[in-house]
């Protein structure tokens, strides 16, 4: 049995602020080009879930959903047998909860600090409130005045830093090297006793708090988060508009908003309702002690944990039906059944229970059956019992094709006909028994996170867990509970239902206040009702048979005696590759097979081909991949320009088995007109919605396109995916197999025999008299010329804001040049982001970045804005490059070598998992470097980074005509009638 498509979430409606910590989300985006795997497992079937939608954005490393009680002390953490970390908790005198972690194997420190008051807390008069608080907070404090002190510290030390404001709770965090943590934790401490939220920034960071309002007013997820608030119990919070903006933050008769600001903070930031985690490789003792140092001072106001006794839904509000005209290309339906919060049965799991049941791929299910019948191109399900507080939702997801948009009312009838099975047939001892053996597994070999993940995880499961369970409580499958299973199915009827069509060509005439896109409301009919009954009388289901790819059998660990990769088969065609974890060596792995191929890359044709084989094969083996990811087993299809990809990996006992059947059907491989169809749809779907992303996604897309020497324009990418064929498709797929270098990098628990017997799987699906490619396929880069402009202009109409990034580019292929612009970036972030977006508020979305293309090394500066014209936000980042030089030659060289330290302490500290440490070695494999020696070249070349050398590096590249420059700009419909920056 599987049911790998189904999730759960802590809050859908988190209010992520990302302030500075935006420039690391957008150094992830720009970067994508540059490590061919940045998906991770948890993202397995992500691309046929909410790609478009921003439903859930969930708190990093917390993988349970929450809670309102679970306050007894525990005597300790439990842990997986994995885990070798040391664990402490406590309470201080003022009532702050602790947990310290003690992780000797890492150089990085990180704390968080979670508070129990979130959005849900806001005051009707004053919308947003909380939210822009934890911006305020950020603007200095009695002891540490200027503004972002703690972050400019933490960025000089090659650390991350960030907030985020949830429904329920706000968080605080940070990370930098261990020998650092004393002063940082002076800063941060500080937010929390005496911040000074003076009035000159107060005005500034409502402006800051509209901007991030204006990035997602048109993102459908927001959207319809806030149009289920005010379409539920008015009554609730969630009906409000939780990020705020410059009409609801804003002084108003009986209600001045620094007035409210400072009454929120002395109300609400109470130690009591505080939950404090620090890991270190310090001794649990040191920890202790900083603890007590810096935080026994934040007050205990002595208040209760605010919570939300109004229900989200009441049975007014159920029986609805809502159709919502999408912003984005959206063909989807919703079923989301209101439930009471259901938390304190989470030993039982029978949230979990149904959710797999539902979202299983297996051979008859509804998701399958809807799926082979082109109704739907995938079904899942996710459940939040406490999203509203006293109450949650249930829901149920079908990804519609365009046959299904028409037959909707058959896709809601199979789903209400599948849950009367479940009600009938599916309350079985036997499924809890499979997932909790799966789950204890997982548990069993249960990676530790890195230390920032772990710190934030831990904080904000301690706002819903004793910190007993904080770790393990998504684990526990305690005992089979009927009865509360049953309960859970009791809320499946369509009299409950809030059932919502989400397309653009949805019937709606409702605006959405604060927001784009329009919506309409009308009651579930008696008719609506028996039409349903009607159609399910018809439908036939099965229940999930059992999985054959989970063993519960411990599997031999293969000793860990390769440390650097060593070839094990070269050959005309095929090189072989294989290494084991030093660290990390035990049942997992991870096996990358690659056909390295120019033939994605003859034509704009054939690119969109490749894309369109990996959907098509991703549809198609959907049960597969499910059934694997149930079983704790990754499987993914990939194409990234230069290589068709097979990857596996977690578990890897049953890998040979699992590529037998991936490849056997590729053996003769078919494709119906409708599974082409549906893909091709999928593919046109992603291509349209991309122009409705933020323009600094977009942006940064845009600048990836123009280091290729062969690159095709948006336009271009949708006219020839709609040209394309079935046959096209099929002959596509006969030159990738006849025409390749077959490359295979294996890492973990095998030995060289086991990786042949994978490999042998898939040469069975290469033609014998295929053409073997003897040297390995990259796509061209251009080679950037000192003084040559590359620029690109595109208006869109998608999003109002303006967006601009400026490249400048070392022309040198250089190491040297990396660890140089890595160090230039960590000295010259914070002062542009604080004077650009803190002082300034020229956008919300301000940073700078180092990138590396092709092996050039480069700087880029930019701005997404909601205010300020293309030409402006041009001319303030070439203003701001010049003043910067003042401050570089005032920098000491203690402060560059601080810098250079750190960024060494990053490169050289051990892993923190398996994962990590493959990285590295794995990102040289797709990069055709098989001396697997890049880190430890740019470890070596920061000898030769000095002051000196980077005010002669930025004099010549950032300043002169020394580098080459690319510049994008992205013009939003706000801007339709200014001008490009010249």
């Amino acid at each position: 049995m599987s049911g790998g498509g189904g999730y759960l979430v802590i809050h859908y409606s988190l209010q992520a602020c990302f302030d500075c910590g935006l420039t690391a989300l957008s150094v992830m985006i720009a970067g994508l080009s540059e490590f061919p795997d940045k998906d991770k497992s948890m993202f397995k079937k992500m691309q046929f879930m909410l790609v478009s939608l921003a439903f859930v954005m969930v708190v990093i490393g917390c993988d349970t959903h929450s809670t309102r009680g679970d306050v007894e002390k525990p005597a300790s953490v439990i842990k997986s047998p994995k885990d070798t970390r040391e664990y402490k908790t406590f309470s201080l005198d003022n009532n702050m909860d602790v947990i310290l972690v003690r992780d000797t194997s890492s150089e990085i420190a990180a704390v968080s600090l979670a508070l129990a008051v979130g959005s849900f807390q806001n005051p009707t008069q004053q919308q947003g409130l909380a939210h822009y608080l934890e911006h305020m907070l950020f603007l200095g404090t009695e002891k540490y005045p200027e503004p972002n002190s703690l972050q400019k510290f933490i960025d000089h030390n090659s650390g991350r830093w960030n907030a985020y404001t949830a429904p329920d709770h706000t968080n605080y965090f940070f990370s930098l090297p261990s020998d650092k943590l004393d002063d940082a934790l002076d800063m941060f401490s500080d937010y929390f006793k005496a911040p000074l939220f003076e009035l000159e920034y107060s005005d500034k960071e409502r402006n800051a708090v509209n901007s991030e309002w204006s990035m997602g007013r048109s993102q459908d997820g927001r959207i319809i988060n806030y149009l289920d608030g005010i379409t539920g119990n008015p009554m609730h919070p969630s009906s409000q508009l939780a990020v705020g903006n410059l009409e609801t933050l804003v002084d108003k008769e009986g209600s001045v908003l620094n007035e409210e600001l400072v009454a929120f903070f002395q109300r609400y930031y109470s130690a009591n309702i505080m939950k404090l985690v620090m890991v270190s490789k310090q001794s649990l003792e040191q920890q202790e002690a900083l603890v007590r140092k810096h935080f026994s001072s934040v007050k205990d106001k002595g208040i209760e944990r605010p919570a939300v006794q109004v229900p989200g839904y009441t049975p007014s509000e159920m029986g609805k039906q809502i159709h919502y005209a999408s912003v984005m290309d959206l063909k989807m339906l919703m079923l989301r059944f209101p439930m009471p919060n259901n938390h304190s049965e989470w030993r039982s799991k029978p949230n979990e229970y149904l959710v797999n049941l539902i979202a299983s791929e297996e051979p008859g299910t509804v998701a399958q059956q809807l799926r082979e019948k082109n109704l739907v191109k995938a079904l899942y399900a996710r459940v939040d019992p406490q999203a509203q507080g006293s109450d949650g939702s249930f829901d149920i997801y079908a990804d519609l094709t365009d046959e299904g948009m028409g037959k909707r009312d058959e896709v809601i009838a199979a789903i209400f006909a599948y849950l009367q099975l479940i009600t009938d047939k599916g309350v079985d001892e036997k499924y809890f028994l499979e997932q909790k053996s799966i789950k204890e597994k997982k548990f069993a070999n249960l990676d530790m996170q890195q230390a920032l993940n772990t710190a934030i995880g831990l904080s904000s499961a301690m706002l819903n867990y004793s910190p007993e369970w904080v770790i393990a409580s998504p684990y526990v499958y305690e005992k089979y509970d009927e009865k509360a299973i049953k309960a859970v199915l009791d809320i499946f009827k369509p009299e409950r239902a809030r059932i919502w069509y989400l397309s653009q060509g949805e019937n709606a005439d409702k605006s959405i206040p604060y927001h784009e896109g329009k919506y309409s409301i009308s009651d579930i009919s008696a008719a609506d009702i028996a039409r349903w009954q009607s159609l399910a009388n018809n439908m036939a289901f099965k229940l999930p048979a059992e999985n054959d790819l989970f063993s519960s059998e411990a599997v031999a660990v293969v000793p860990s005696t390769i440390m650097q990769p060593k070839r094990i088969q070269e050959a005309e065609g095929v090189e072989v590759w294989l290494a084991h974890s030093k660290n990390f060596q035990d049942q997992k792995g991870r096996i990358d097979v690659l056909l390295n191929s120019d033939v994605g890359a003859h034509d704009i044709e054939s690119h969109m081909l490749a894309k369109l084989f990996v959907r098509v094969l991703e549809s198609q083996q959907l049960s597969l991949i499910d059934r694997a990811q149930q079983a704790g087993i990754g499987l993914k299809f990939k194409y990234n320009g230069n290589d068709f990809g097979i990857v596996l990996d977690q578990f890897n006992a049953k890998h040979q088995l699992l590529m037998q059947r991936v490849i056997e059907p590729l053996e003769n491989w078919q494709v119906s007109e409708a599974e082409f169809h549906k893909a091709q749809d999928s593919l046109r779907q992603e291509l349209i919605n991309r122009e409705k992303a933020a323009p600094f996604r977009q942006m940064f897309g845009l600048l990836d396109r123009q280091l290729l020497q062969q690159s095709w324009s948006r336009e271009e990418e949708k006219a020839a995916v709609d040209q394309l064929s079935r046959t096209d498709l099929l002959a596509f797929k006969e030159k990738l197999f006849s025409r390749n270098k077959l490359r295979v990098f294996a890492y973990g628990n095998y030995d060289a025999a086991k990786v042949m017997a994978i490999v042998a799987e898939v040469e069975k699906a290469l033609p014998s008299n295929r053409t073997k490619l003897s040297e390995r396929f990259e796509r061209a880069y251009i080679a950037p010329q000192a003084g040559k402009l590359i620029k690109h202009e595109e208006a869109i109409s998608g999003h109002t804001d303006n967006a601009l990034v400026e490249y400048f580019v070392v022309p040198e292929q250089s190491v040297v040049s990396e660890a140089q612009m890595m160090t230039l970036n960590a000295l010259v972030k914070n002062s542009f982001f604080t004077q650009l977006r803190t002082n300034e508020q020229l956008g919300y979305v301000v940073g700078t970045s180092p990138k590396v293309s092709d092996h050039h090394a480069g700087l880029m500066f930019f701005v997404q804005s909601n205010t300020a014209e293309l030409p402006l936000i041009k001319a303030r980042i070439d203003r701001f490059r010049e003043e910067f030089t003042a401050e570089l030659e005032n920098t000491g060289d203690d402060v560059v070598e601080q810098i250079k330290q750190s960024q060494l302490d990053l490169l050289t500290k051990q892993p923190s998992d398996f994962w990590e440490e493959m990285s590295s070695q794995l990102a040289d494999f797709y990069d055709g470097n098989l001396k697997f020696d890049s880190r430890q070249k740019l470890i070596d070349s920061f000898e030769s980074v000095d002051k000196s050398s980077l005010q002669a590096l930025y004099k010549a590249v950032i300043l002169e005509q020394g580098g080459a420059e690319l510049r994008v700009q992205v013009k939003g419909s706000g801007f339709s009638d200014s001008e490009f920056a010249q």
